[in-house]
């Protein structure tokens, strides 16, 4: 038999249930907080009528829109500026046309041989895509030498002006439209497409 009173064993019980109670309360809220983290909640539209419909108490959010982000590039004074995508297609941009060529050169297409006007380039083939402000497109071989002071890199997401081009980085490539003309082209190391 137990050398305990009756009394203390009742007190036992007691602080051993108010401790499994309190155990539980705390995993209740660590819980809560837990499944909710990551979400904010959104205040009613305004000029919404309330509804007497339950709501989840998981609130499923989208991201704020934001305007565009357009950065005019400093045009530098001989009249061209360099463009390297986060992904290294580099560009070339003046006002009469954008000449791009990816990092190594290579595409994951064939390109043209250089015809009779260009270099024999030793039999390689064309590296350098030009597309003109009337949308005409023309492949060289040759080689960017995208260094200097006027030379940027982009960033996806925010949309360039310079020398009266827009410049579109995404992961799928580069587009360059012309501002008067709306002609342009896409540009990736898996595709150019004139437009």
């Amino acid at each position: 038999m137990s050398d305990e009173a009756p009394g203390e064993a009742k007190k036992r019980k007691s602080w051993i249930l108010a401790v499994v109670v309190v155990a539980g309360l705390i995993a209740a809220v660590v819980l809560v907080l837990v499944s909710g983290r990551g979400q904010t909640p959104q205040p009613p539209a305004a000029g919404a009528a309330p509804t007497s419909e339950p709501t989840s108490a998981r609130m499923v959010t989208t991201p704020p829109t934001s305007p565009t982000t357009i950065v005019e590039l400093s045009n530098d004074p001989e009249g061209w500026v360099g463009v390297i995508s986060p992904s290294g297609e580099g560009c070339w941009v003046q006002a009469a046309s954008v000449s791009c060529s990816t990092p190594t050169g290579e595409f994951n297409f064939p390109t043209p041989m250089p015809d009779e006007n260009h270099h024999s380039g030793g039999g390689h083939p064309t590296n350098i895509f030009t597309i003109r402000a009337d949308g005409d497109g023309v492949w060289t071989l040759g080689n960017l030498g995208l260094v200097g002071d006027n030379v940027v890199t982009l960033v996806y997401g925010i949309t360039y002006r310079a020398h009266g081009w827009t410049i579109e980085p995404a992961r799928e490539g580069l587009t360059f439209t012309n501002d008067k003309t709306g002609r342009g082209m896409f540009f990736s190391i898996d595709r150019v497409e004139p437009f």
